[in-house]
């Protein structure tokens, strides 16, 4: 019986990291609906298996959050994230208690709920903090200044932001190479808001245009005058004169009280 257990318990663990590859995959080649259902059938076999290491919860969880973020799936970013607080609490897991907090403030940036996401990411910080996870910490933090400046409080923002991009590692793999190019993003975007287009330039240049088909359609920041949103679109001009890509496109606010900045709609594949 011993035997057959262990066997079963390897069994377990080697389907759920193959349902987390098969998801990974799966998206990597565009196939959401699959990448869905891949994640999906890992989750399934949490209850069953008690032995799922932390990291194993993570990389599930953290892969999931990012998807669904990416396809403004607010439903499931607002319930995995939820699971995985669950599971953190349940482990006295500082990692995915600090990560689902942030995951959830996707999900409130992803609904308009700016104030609620901000305040989830205060609490994410403290037990990224203790998890020692610098990519996860500063993501988190990031994502503070994000809501920051989407409140308007630009000048705490720009000190946070900036605050980030001292703490990054100067030797980087694929994940901080993609958050350093998000972050150069938040924070050209923050200097064009504030009256230094040329400071912006300098950081909105440099980016992955892969970082822009993410940021497809995303809300940067909302303009209470036509005049401000008319200066953003034309920095457009001069970063396609610089050799950059477009970065922003002017939208309606929904109450009808000037006008919003989103982000472009552009794909790797048009560059």
């Amino acid at each position: 019986e011993e035997i057959k257990w262990d066997t079963d318990r390897e069994v377990l663990l080697k389907a759920f990291e193959f349902w987390v590859q098969a998801a990974q995959y799966a998206y990597s080649l565009f196939s959401v609906q699959e990448a869905t259902d891949a994640f999906s059938n890992a989750g399934r076999i949490i209850p069953r298996e008690p032995g799922l290491s932390e990291e194993n919860l993570y990389q599930l969880y953290a892969s999931w959050t990012d998807m669904a973020f990416e396809n403004d799936n607010q439903e499931t970013l607002f319930r995995i994230n939820e699971t995985m607080h669950s599971l953190g609490q349940d482990r006295n897991s500082d990692l995915l208690i600090g990560t689902a907090y942030d995951g959830l403030s996707d999900a409130c940036f992803a609904s308009n709920q700016f104030e609620k996401g901000l305040k989830f990411t205060l609490d994410a910080i403290p037990h990224l903090q203790r998890a020692d996870n610098l990519y996860e910490l500063l993501n988190a933090q990031m994502h503070q200044g994000v809501f920051l400046y989407m409140l308007g409080k630009f000048p705490e923002a720009r000190k946070l932001l900036y605050n980030v991009l001292e703490q990054m590692p100067v030797e980087r793999d694929t994940k901080f190479i993609n958050l350093n190019s998000h972050l150069h993003f938040q924070i050209g975007t923050v200097e064009v808001l504030t009256g230094f287009p040329d400071k912006g330039l300098e950081f909105l240049l440099p980016v992955h245009p892969g970082v822009l088909s993410h940021l497809n359609g995303a809300k940067l920041a909302f303009c209470d005058a036509d005049l401000t949103a008319r200066a953003l679109i034309r920095i457009n001009d001069r970063l396609i004169a610089a050799g950059g890509y477009p970065f922003f496109e002017r939208v309606p606010r929904h109450d009808g009280g000037g006008y919003g900045i989103a982000a472009a709609p552009v794909t790797v594949a048009d560059h």
